[in-house]
């Protein structure tokens, strides 16, 4: 097979994706399944490159560009028997496993990884001969066996949507795809929130990116609990601060039963503010947890309502 061929087999998953959008947007007002894309096409040579860049083009092209309404639309192959015993079926999924195995150190000590190295490496069987491709010709048939493979799962969503389409439940099957997408949230959307509530708690250095890393996944599966129509803003916000106050209490040399112990307050509302105060001291001094009573103590305001009712806190 020529790079012409190749082309063309790109061509036609650019002319897939542009009827799986205009079909989208006819049954789904407003709303766009991929929308505005700057992907460049891959070029195919050297084979083994071209292979790279494929797969590279259609991670993001699956995971950055449309994740959401792709996880949704695979939902559906099921219920309107779309799967048929092929790779495709497994597809989606299975372009994430082929990027980590090409761009990461996969262990064949480790359990997780060497199931991800095995499945990726039956699928090269299948597809050129070997487990491990390292003539051009080989890689040519990777890349032919993929762009195939990702033709015929784009296929399956369009034949989805003209299902969908069709049936005399069209509005209600949208109302409801819409109400999944508006509870998938892509993870940039916190971090602003994260900077925030960061900046209000006194912890203007928080690496945003990696706590947001620590608590995404968490913090989708509580959204997707909420009743459709939450605010974003008011409900995330709530979720970072507890995942900020917990982390606070986590490193800190003291407990709330010192605070308590020290500070002859009740439990509740000051306890927590002097947590959060206690946090941003230590922030600032790595101490024993004696030192950072003491700090705390010095560093409370006489005239503060959360601790209006405590007296002598410095004596």
């Amino acid at each position: 097979m020529s790079t012409k061929k190749l082309d063309a087999l790109m061509y036609s998953i650019v002319r897939l994706r542009q009827e799986i959008d205009t079909l989208f947007t006819s049954i789904n007002a407003g709303r766009l399944f991929f929308g505005e894309i700057f992907l460049r096409m891959p070029s195919f040579k050297p084979y083994e490159l071209g292979f790279m860049k494929t797969v590279s083009y259609l991670y993001s092209l699956y995971r950055e560009v449309a994740k959401e309404n792709l996880e949704i639309a695979v939902s559906h192959f099921d219920i309107y028997s779309l799967n048929d015993g092929s790779d495709v079926d497994n597809h989606f999924i299975f372009l994430n496993s082929l990027r980590t195995y090409l761009q990461h150190n996969l262990s064949p000590l480790q359990s997780k990884d060497l199931k991800q190295r095995q499945r990726c490496e039956d699928w090269f069987e299948k597809k050129c001969g070997t487990r491990l491709p390292t003539k051009e010709s080989q890689w040519l048939s990777c890349t032919e066996g993929l762009i195939n493979d990702s033709s015929e799962f784009l296929s399956r969503v369009l034949a989805c949507l003209q299902l969908i389409e069709s049936s005399s439940e069209t509005k209600s099957i949208v109302d409801k795809w819409n109400e999944r997408l508006d509870r998938m949230h892509q993870p940039f959307e916190f971090d602003a929130i994260i900077e925030i509530v960061a900046n209000d708690l006194g912890r203007e250095k928080l690496d945003v990116t990696s706590f947001r890393k620590r608590y995404f996944d968490k913090w989708s599966k509580e959204l997707k609990s909420l009743q459709w129509g939450y605010d974003f803003e008011i409900e995330a916000r709530k979720l970072v601060e507890g995942a900020l106050i917990a982390e606070m209490r986590d490193i800190l040399p003291i407990t709330g039963a010192q605070i308590l112990e020290r500070f002859k307050v009740r439990p509740g509302p000051d306890v927590e503010w002097l947590l959060f105060t206690a946090a941003r001291l230590y922030d600032e001094e790595r101490c024993s947890s004696e030192r950072l009573l003491d700090r705390l103590a010095e560093n409370l305001p006489e005239d503060s309502p959360q601790m209006a009712a405590v007296p002598d806190i410095t004596s």
